[in-house]
């Protein structure tokens, strides 16, 4: 049993998602919780697999956007307070 949530929990295939540039980095964990009509099996474990790998890539490739956009908006603001402070 689950002790946070008093779930019964007989069977779980849980996986880490590491990070792609290093792979010391743990991003977070994918579980996958009483599955339905039995045991996790291979196959299972392949889709998990799968699934952390695909979470890995999209999880870097928003950080390294949000990056971008931030220091192209850090750009624009500085452009802006420059023109307004030569008015």
């Amino acid at each position: 049993m689950c002790q946070d949530s008093e779930q019964y929990t007989p069977c779980i295939l849980a996986q880490p998602v590491m990070s792609r540039r290093d792979s010391s980095v743990l991003l977070g964990v994918i579980e996958f919780v009483n599955k339905r009509g039995g045991v996790y099996d291979e196959d299972d474990k392949h889709v998990i697999e799968l699934l952390a790998s695909m979470t890995s890539a999209a999880i870097e490739i928003v950080r390294q956007s949000s990056q971008k956009y931030q220091g192209s908006h850090k750009a624009t603001q500085t452009v802006v307070v420059e023109e307004r402070c030569a008015s």
